[in-house]
């Protein structure tokens, strides 16, 4: 069953534990949920290239009051990819415990977005 939850990610639950296929049900579960994360890193990523060209070519002050929302964004960023690489070397029955740590990530860094987007809009 999957349904989505407010931060745009989705929750997979799998019950079939004498299920020969569950195992492979789970390795495709698991890439899904990597590949929507990575997904929404490229996202964020577009975002913050977009944000520092618009801020290039002004003046330092302006810079300077765009300065924490940016490095926001990119530790966002960061502490997304650190546990998008957590995820990738877990092992079938050890990366759902880390989707909570990871969707935490994408929800601050989703957050961080809509901050300096509201910032470019004062």
């Amino acid at each position: 069953m999957m349904h989505a939850n407010g931060g745009g990610m989705f929750r997979a639950t799998i019950c079939y534990r004498n299920d020969p296929n569950s195992k492979e049900i789970r390795m495709s579960l698991k890439e899904a949920y990597k590949q929507k994360a990575e997904t929404e890193l490229d996202l964020a990523q577009a975002k913050l290239a977009e944000f520092q060209a618009k801020t290039k070519d002004a003046t330092a002050e302006v810079r300077l009051s765009y300065a924490k929302q940016m490095d926001n964004l990119e530790h966002g960023v960061n502490a997304v990819q650190a546990k998008l690489k957590e995820l990738g070397a877990a092992g079938e029955d050890a990366w759902e415990h880390l989707k909570d740590g990871l969707e935490s990530a994408l929800r601050s860094l989703s957050t961080a977005i809509q901050d300096l987007a509201n910032k470019f809009k004062d």
